[in-house]
């Protein structure tokens, strides 16, 4: 039986300046990014935000994601 490969895509940075937020613009763009990750057969997309972008956080949860906790690493040399 062979497996099902779940694959994803990474979406690395959004970013809106100050005067085009709240104008629905960035739910536009990421469901643009939804509509082409589900064309190449991605099961789910990606990304990160800091923990102190709560702006970004609250928008979001507003489209319907999850949060997922990770640690971060750090080794200085």
């Amino acid at each position: 039986m062979e497996s099902q490969k779940n694959y994803y895509l990474y979406l690395d940075c959004l970013y809106l300046s100050e005067k085009t937020r709240g104008k629905g613009i960035g739910a536009q763009i990421m469901n643009k990014i939804k509509v082409y990750a589900k064309s190449i057969n991605c099961s789910e997309i990606q990304w990160q935000t800091p923990d102190f972008n709560k702006e970004a956080i609250d928008f979001y949860k507003k489209l319907g994601a999850d949060s997922k906790t990770k640690e971060r690493f750090n080794w200085k040399i």
